[in-house]
């Protein structure tokens, strides 16, 4: 009897096969779609929620207000007093406000290394400056007659029209440039520099980082896979140190090498040799660099090289703005009004997650709404194609078929669409999926949501299937069998 449904089923889909094709087409791009809209809002709820839990969305950040908006002003009506400027001693506001756990700076850094690539590129832009350059003779010869002007100048230089004066600026000793300047490296000093045990050559470009102060760490929840972090009196130092995200560190060790065998090399860079302190473990800030911010100076440059974001952050999430509230007083007691902004990131990062949930509702609203109408269609369809088999079925229990072995017949032959379907919906629905999250900004889906969304939306549309089967195992063999 098995052989004979078998054959059944088989003739079934090879007498109607752009029947069959067509159905098994409409339940894959039914799945397909609703699939995706599943995984969708499941990963943008997921998403959201992994968001929220980052120790940055939990703290105030706060700046001060940057000239841009100055430059709409004409300079005579502008108010004649400095922006606030902020530093690390402006922390100390945390003591003042009981919800802060944490204070500290965080401001963008990058490591640029020098390496052949580098040395090699600078090379070809001097060779080409030096060839766009004047000839020698076309600027700096005096005017005829002058000559006499120029003779104590040529006097004090030696006699070398080339050399400056003794004492004048922009000369040094000897003719020679200064040293330890990025720029000059060669070949040569490069292959020395190699050849030190304790000096790393990265092959990268450059490698993104942050000025942050010790607080930092902890706020963040990271932890050190060798090494230490720098310390409170590192900040006042002048040395210069780092510590290395996973990532960034496993880019300088060689195979079979473990991270602790960085701890007191020396990076080259063009800001001068940077020494390894510490590599922290796996996690979130793998491909970056810690650096200590350190601040100095008075005057313009005290303007442009220490002012900062400062961040606070809290334990309770439910108390940011009751904090923002408190630390907006302190720092306008502090500067004034309109000096500082206080900045809430959990707030922001909230309304964009409600609006990609209310957008990802709506796509898999209208993706299950397909899938619904494509599995009405194939039901209404398997139920035709059974309509025709009617005296067939008649014929069959005649014969003694009973009527649970009709019934698998039609559930056989509506499981085997579904199947079919659901394979191709898989396809379907991974790179689909992956652009609808694109599309919302979403990163780091799983792959499981969009398994789960095949499984439902395979058993509504086999749900769907079923029906026919459900009522064809009712059916009278004498009025099966007079059927036309």
């Amino acid at each position: 009897m098995h052989s004979e449904t078998a054959k059944i089923l088989s003739r079934r889909f090879t007498d109607r096969f752009m029947e069959s094709g067509l159905l098994i087409i409409a339940v894959a791009l039914g799945i397909g779609a609703a699939s995706s809209g599943i995984a969708l809002l499941a990963n943008t709820i997921s998403s959201g929620r992994k968001t929220l839990e980052s120790p940055t969305y939990r703290e105030i950040v706060v700046s001060s207000v940057g000239e841009a908006d100055d430059m709409t002003e004409p300079v005579s009506l502008r108010p004649v007093q400095e922006n606030a400027v902020l530093t690390s001693a402006d922390l100390d506001a945390a003591g003042l406000v009981p919800a802060v756990n944490y204070a500290y700076v965080q401001n963008y850094s990058r490591m640029s290394f020098i390496n052949e690539e580098s040395i090699s590129r600078e090379q070809a832009m001097r060779a080409q400056f030096a060839a766009q350059a004047p000839p020698e003779g076309d600027f700096g010869a005096p005017p005829a007659g002058d000559a006499s002007e120029s003779a104590p100048a040529l006097e004090a230089s030696g006699g070398d029209p080339g050399a400056a004066p003794e004492g004048a600026p922009g000369g040094s000793p000897g003719g020679e440039e200064p040293p330890g300047r990025p720029e000059q490296y060669s070949e040569e000093d490069l292959a020395a520099m190699a050849a030190e045990s304790s000096i790393l050559i990265s092959e990268l470009e450059e490698a993104r980082g942050y000025k942050v102060t010790p607080e930092f760490f902890s706020a963040s929840g990271v932890d050190v896979a060798a090494g230490s972090f720098f310390s409170q009196q590192d900040m006042t130092g002048s040395s210069s140190i780092a510590v290395l995200g996973h990532e960034l560190a496993l880019s300088f060790l060689e195979e079979g090498d473990e991270p602790d065998s960085l701890i007191g090399k020396q990076i080259l860079t063009r800001e001068g040799l940077v020494t390894i302190i510490g590599v922290l473990e796996s996690g979130e800030q793998d491909e970056v660099f810690f650096e200590p911010y350190r601040s100095s100076g008075g005057g313009d440059f005290r303007r442009s090289v220490m002012n900062t974001q400062l961040r606070f952050s809290v334990s309770d999430p439910e108390k940011l703005d009751e904090t923002a509230l408190q630390l907006q007083e302190w720092f306008t007691r502090q500067f004034g009004e309109q000096q500082i902004v206080i900045s809430n990131p959990r707030a922001e990062a909230q309304q964009l997650i409600s609006r990609n949930t209310g957008l990802a509702l709506l796509i898999m609203f209208l993706s299950l709404s397909g899938l619904f109408i494509a599995s009405v269609n194939v039901s209404n369809i398997l139920m035709s194609r059974s309509m025709r088999m009617k005296k067939h079925v008649g014929i069959l229990m005649a014969l003694g078929a009973s009527r649970s072995r009709i019934a698998k017949l039609f559930a056989l032959e509506s499981l085997v669409i579904t199947m079919a379907g659901a394979l191709a919906g898989m396809i379907i629905s991974l790179p689909l999926g992956n652009y609808m999250q694109s599309s919302l900004g979403i990163d780091g889906g799983t792959w499981a949501f969009t398994l789960l969304g095949v499984l439902l939306s395979a058993l509504l549309t086999l749900s769907f299937g079923l029906l026919p089967a459900r009522q064809f195992s009712r059916i009278d063999p004498a009025l099966a069998m007079r059927a036309a």
